[in-house]
């Protein structure tokens, strides 16, 4: 029994070990074959992999010109992002825009402020100076302010307010004023002009002639310079026709000079018939008529006592009016004698001219002629060689 037991259980112990190699056999086999079915999956991998890379190079060798362009899908949702975009931009605009706004605001508020601030300062000053002074100097304020008026209250008329007298004024004496104001605006003025203009011009033509002697010394040294004689004129060295057509142009210009004082002395006297003695007795008659009508129409414009009695006014612009019939009996008028004196005037500063050029070039001609060696000059102005 106790054999037959060692045998039963050693026989148990074989079937376990059996199986147990069965199935690690069995997980062995499995496991290879699994090994078999995950090698061709790689391998169709890695052959997909350098297929894609492959093809990449090749694209970018090429230069991007045969890429396959992605479709695309046009609808609903492009639409909002364009509509996203438009509004950003508009939100942007409307920040720039609110931006120059608040700066505008903001420089024309510094602005305000600093005018207000110069504008407190300078009345604090002024405050400074109103306490700073002494009692007695303070001034008083005074109410600016209206007193209100009443609803009933009536405003008085002004006492000042001009009344028409009792007399009437005729159309004469209206005629007398509007000539008399007329007659001093256009004849009196202008004549005042004419007078003053015509006396300025005489007195620059004996100012001009009294200078005629001024040119009495050019001639004496020009005289010299030619050699002290006129007929035989000597201007520099001698033998070039540059310094004989000089001493022809010395010789004219040293009488030029010599003549001076005869040509103002005539040019410079006032002719009798253009101005004389007569004629300025009538120029101080005329300017008294003048003087006295211009007076009497001042008066009657000005004169407040005539404001309300119309009788003494019209007497005053009569006087007024006596004027111009007077200075159409003297015949007042300086319009001619004013020509006439001009000119005068314009031929006296002309010849007076012509002998002022006639100066400025003998310093010149001076310097030409007595140009070389000049051997001796004599006592009476004669050269001698």
């Amino acid at each position: 029994t106790t054999m037959r037991v060692f045998l039963l259980v050693c026989l148990g112990l074989l079937a376990l070990v059996s199986s147990g190699q069965g199935e690690a056999e069995g997980d062995k086999s499995i496991e290879k074959h699994e090994e078999l079915a995950i090698k061709p999956s790689l391998r169709e991998g890695a052959a997909i992999r350098d297929t894609r890379e492959a093809k990449k190079k090749s694209e970018k060798k090429k230069g991007g010109k045969n890429k396959p362009k992605k479709d695309r899908k046009k609808g609903p949702k492009r639409k909002k992002s364009t509509e996203k975009n438009k509004k950003k931009k508009d939100k942007k605009k409307s920040r720039r825009k609110n931006t120059k706004k608040n700066t505008k605001k903001k420089s024309v508020k510094s602005r305000k402020n600093n005018v207000n601030k110069i504008k407190k300062k300078g009345k604090d000053k002024k405050k400074e100076r109103y306490e700073n002074r002494p009692n007695g100097h303070k001034k008083k304020k005074v109410n600016t302010k209206r007193k209100k008026k009443g609803k009933g209250a009536k405003t008085p008329r002004s006492s000042g307010r001009l009344v028409c007298g009792d007399s009437q004024v005729n159309d004469t004496c209206l005629q007398n004023a509007v000539d008399s104001l007329n007659f001093e605006k256009n004849q009196i003025q202008n004549f005042y002009k004419q007078k003053a203009r015509l006396i300025n011009h005489n007195k620059t033509t004996s100012n001009k002639q009294g200078k005629k002697g001024e040119f009495a010394d050019a001639a004496k040294y020009m005289l010299i310079a030619i050699g002290g004689n006129i007929s035989n004129p000597t201007c520099g060295e001698s033998g070039s026709a540059q310094k004989a057509r000089s001493a022809k142009s010395a010789v004219q210009n040293y009488n030029t000079l010599l003549n001076c004082s005869n040509s103002i002395h005539e040019a410079c006297t006032m002719p009798k018939a253009a101005f004389n003695a007569t004629k300025a007795a009538l120029l101080e008659t005329c300017a008294n008529v003048y003087n006295k009508s211009k007076f009497a129409a001042d008066d009657c414009r000005t004169n407040k006592a005539y404001l309300t009695n119309g009788t003494a006014a019209c007497d005053c612009w009569s006087k007024a009016a006596f004027g111009i019939t007077a200075a159409k009996q003297f015949g007042c008028s300086a319009t001619d004698t004013a020509k006439l004196v001009k000119k005068a005037k314009n031929k006296c500063i002309a010849a007076f001219g012509d002998c002022k050029k006639a100066e400025d070039a003998a310093v010149a001609l001076i310097h030409t002629c007595l140009a070389g060696e000049v051997k001796n000059i004599s006592a009476t102005g004669r050269m001698v060689f």
